[in-house]
């Protein structure tokens, strides 16, 4: 899309389902499958985005749900009933685990069960969601395994041998600039080399990177992000744990 000089396309809500399922069955083993991909059309209109490799895959954009309640901050209620929270304001963790749950699964996480599910456990009881409560959770369900880690490297690791990331990059600070975000966000790893991770950005846009600040520090093609792991890891510097990780059991 966007590398091959067209308009991001957004994917909507209420065409995610997609009739051809056992295309999703097709477990993304290799952790470089997503490098040097393009979108498909129709599958993007479906919700999903084709890699050169022939892999259909889901894309949930946070900022096609502006309608979707998503209240953060339950420990303090005051400030629940003066927000309006949506998954466009506060869904990125959301929107990636269902996106990393159709990575390494043949099953689907839809952004209404994550939804309920942080509400059941309160991993909305700070802003955005808590993935160090949510993340094992939704790993149990779907049997994988969970882990958290502040290395950039084992991070890494973890993906080139198939897993999958959940990034939580922590936005502008003193002598940073925010990458990915102005604030708190969160970002799934897809495909990793020693070199560059390539990463599904809940909240991209149409001119995100092309800031002054940012310009020059990711490169895209498509839906699909790439960056170094040392951009990627000092723009998560100041979060704990910086890394959340999925594998198969």
């Amino acid at each position: 899309m966007g590398g091959q000089g067209r308009p991001l396309y957004p994917v909507r809500g209420p065409e995610r389902h997609f009739d051809g399922i056992a295309l999703r069955s097709q477990l993304k083993n290799s952790a470089d499958s997503a490098f040097s991909v393009c979108a498909g059309k129709r599958a993007v209109a479906l919700g999903f985005i084709l890699s050169k490799q022939g892999v259909f895959m889901k894309y949930i954009s946070q900022l096609d749900y502006p309608h979707v309640p998503y209240p953060t901050d339950t420990d303090h209620p005051a400030k629940i009933r003066e927000s309006e929270e949506t998954i466009e304001t506060s869904g990125c963790g959301i929107c990636s685990l269902c996106m990393v749950v159709d990575q390494l699964t043949t099953e689907e996480l839809s952004l209404q069960e994550c939804i309920q599910m942080s509400f059941d456990i309160r991993a909305n009881h700070a802003v955005g969601t808590d993935m160090k409560i949510l993340g094992p959770v939704v790993a149990e369900r779907y049997a994988l395994r969970y882990s958290a880690t502040d290395d950039v490297r084992s991070m890494i690791c973890a993906v080139r041998n198939g897993g999958r990331a959940i990034a939580n990059v922590g936005g502008d600070r003193e002598g940073h600039a925010g990458v990915f975000s102005h604030v708190g966000h969160y970002i799934a790893v897809i495909g990793a080399k020693e070199n560059e991770v390539c990463i599904l950005d809940p909240s991209l846009e149409n001119g995100k990177f092309e800031s002054p600040e940012r310009r020059g520090k990711v490169r895209m093609d498509g839906f699909f992000v790439y960056c170094s792991p040392e951009v990627l890891d000092k723009d998560a510097s100041n979060r704990v744990p910086r890394y959340h990780i999925f594998e198969r059991r």
